[in-house]
Formats: C-alpha cells, sequence, structure tokens
C-alpha cells in the first residue's frame, strides 16, 4: 500500500483488521468483500459473489477475478447458517460446478446439538434433492427422537436409515443415463459432552483442539479397502483410477440399505469439531494447520475461511464446512 496516503483514506477490514482504502472492494489481506461485510449496496452490474461486475465474466460464465461461475440466482449456490454463536455453516458451489450438490442441516433439541453433512453423488440424477432430502430427514430423527430406552448409536443408525429410505424415494427423470440418486452422508449428535457419529461415503467429521487434531471418520472408499487388504500400498492405490470412487452412499446406488459406521467421541475439552465435504478436505491432509491460523474466530469466520481456502485451490468441487465450537 502507498506510504504516501493519509490516515483519512484508509479504513479498517471487518474481517481481518487490516488497513484498506475507502474506496476498495476487497481486502488485500484476507479477500474480504468489503462490500458486502460493510453493508453497502452493491452496484446493479455486480453479478458475482466476489464483487466483480458482468465485464469481468469471461467466455463459459466464469469470473475473471475469482474464477468461480456467475451466480445464476439459486440461493443455494452459496448458503450460510449460523444457528447460534457456537454452530455456523458454509456451502458453496465452488468454482466449476453448475449447481450445488452438497446440503446441509442445522439442528438444537434440548442440550442436544445436531449437524448433517451430505454430498450428493455428481454422477447420479438429482443429487441436490438427494442431499438435501437426507440431511432433513435425518436432523428430524435425531430431533424428535425423546425415548430414554434408545441409545446414541441405534438413534443414528435409525437416523442414517430413514435418510436412506428419504434418498430412495427420489423421484427420476431424464433419459437414464444417469446413475439413480445418491448421496454422502455424516452426522453428529452432541450431547453431555458426548459426540456420537455415524457416516456413509467421504464426507468426514474431525476434532480439533490445542492439544490434539484428528479425524473422527474414516472413508467407506476403494482407496481404503485396497490398502486394508494388504494388496497395495496407499502410494500405489493413489495412482489407480478408483482411488476417490466411494464404495457406500444413501440412496438406490446402493443393492441395500448401507451399514454406515458409527462411533462415539468423548469431548475432552475445549475445541472446535468439523464436518466437511471432500470439496475441503480433498485439497488438504492438513486441515489442522488452517484450522490453528483462525484460533479465536468464531465458527462463522472459520467455516467462511475454510470455504475460501477451497476456492482459492481451485473450487473444483462443491464445497461444505459445519463447525461447532465447543468450550
Amino acid at each position: 500500500m502507498d506510504a504516501n496516503l493519509t490516515m483519512s483514506t484508509l479504513e479498517a477490514c471487518p474481517r481481518c483488521n487490516e488497513q484498506v482504502l475507502e474506496a476498495c472492494k476487497f481486502c488485500e489481506n484476507c479477500g474480504c468483500r468489503l462490500e458486502a461485510e460493510l453493508g453497502i449496496p452493491l452496484s446493479p452490474t455486480v453479478a458475482c459473489r466476489c464483487g466483480a461486475g458482468v465485464d469481468r465474466r469471461d467466455s463459459e460464465g466464469y469470473c475473471e477475478v475469482c474464477g468461480r461461475r456467475f451466480d445464476t440466482g439459486n440461493p443455494r449456490d452459496h448458503l450460510e447458517e449460523v444457528l447460534s454463536p457456537e454452530l455456523a455453516c458454509v456451502t458453496d458451489k465452488g468454482c466449476r460446478h453448475k449447481k450445488n450438490e452438497d446440503a446441509f442441516a442445522l439442528g438444537i433439541a434440548g442440550n442436544k446439538i445436531i449437524i448433517v453433512v451430505c454430498d450428493g453423488v455428481s454422477s447420479a440424477s438429482h443429487s441436490d434433492e438427494a442431499s438435501q432430502r437426507a440431511a432433513d430427514t435425518a436432523r428430524g430423527v435425531l430431533q424428535a427422537a425423546a425415548q430414554p430406552e434408545i441409545d446414541s448409536i441405534s438413534l443414528m443408525k435409525s437416523a442414517l436409515g430413514q435418510a436412506h429410505l428419504a434418498v430412495c424415494q427420489v423421484q427420476r427423470t431424464g433419459d437414464g443415463k444417469l446413475d439413480p440418486p445418491g448421496t454422502t452422508f455424516v452426522a453428529a449428535m452432541v450431547e453431555n459432552r458426548t459426540v456420537t457419529l455415524g457416516w456413509a461415503g467421504d464426507s468426514r467429521a474431525y476434532w480439533f483442539d490445542n492439544e490434539q487434531s484428528q479425524a473422527l471418520t474414516q472413508d467407506h472408499s476403494w482407496l481404503n479397502d485396497i490398502v486394508s487388504s494388504g494388496k497395495m500400498s496407499l502410494e500405489e492405490a493413489l495412482a489407480q483410477p478408483l482411488a476417490h470412487a466411494i464404495t457406500q452412499c444413501l440412496g438406490p446406488l446402493n443393492e441395500e440399505q448401507p451399514e454406515g459406521s458409527y462411533r462415539q467421541f468423548q469431548i475432552p475439552g475445549p475445541g472446535r469439531l468439523l464436518l466437511c465435504s471432500d470439496g475441503l478436505w480433498g485439497y488438504t491432509n492438513l486441515i489442522e494447520e488452517l484450522v490453528e491460523r483462525i484460533p479465536e474466530a468464531p465458527p462463522i469466520e472459520v467455516a467462511r475461511s475454510l470455504t475460501d481456502f477451497a476456492l482459492s485451490q481451485g473450487g473444483r468441487d462443491n464445497i461444505t464446512v459445519a463447525v461447532l465450537q465447543v468450550k
């Protein structure tokens, strides 16, 4: 920034507090869109979420500034929800997909906190509807259950099973060239500092605190199966075309209801629980380093920052990041 500028021409970025020119649309430090953060109405010619005008749209519909597709007017292209100061989620269609086939659902019922993230299978029909139905159905099951005789693992199994049936009921249309509806699934129910998890596919859950960072789920994938069988090393498996193929998902893509996987995790102290689709974790195995860079930020800022990271790496897939801050 020009050292000759006077302080009267500077403002503080509302996200990172870096000094910026009053006329700037973006913060050079964190990339924040200042017009949106400061509540300044956007120009009618602004069509991209980053703030760029229609004159910066290339011949294929991508923004020359940030690489995203220009907004289509579909609110699901980018959604943010702050359910409480401790719980928030962001989902974005990314830079290359025509629509967002990820979905999420957040809920609070008494002392239970519920988070569900689903990633519709791209090669299947109606993946956006499948993922949203699965997320909403699972949240409903987890919120409504009040029978004390039902343990948390059984309840999570029921939520996954009902979500699977909901996806199976999605009506197929078209010429039949696409696979039937399908979606990955990961859900967390937090109660009395116990996290109950259920998942099918490769959407993930992580725990982060000052002492440890760990993945709480293990993908249902061809890669994991072949490596655990001893038939290939990790390096050999990663070089194969099926390396990122999933072996479980919800919906009629499976011949029968997926078994899913389930576990419980005792929260050791203050930290963050994070659920995400592969639109985030596919870019890095070092998510903990990214989270540690924003130690004091509220959950919505953590989710935004991780989403922005994935977009900055190319945003080849839909991105969903849900964050729960535990004190």
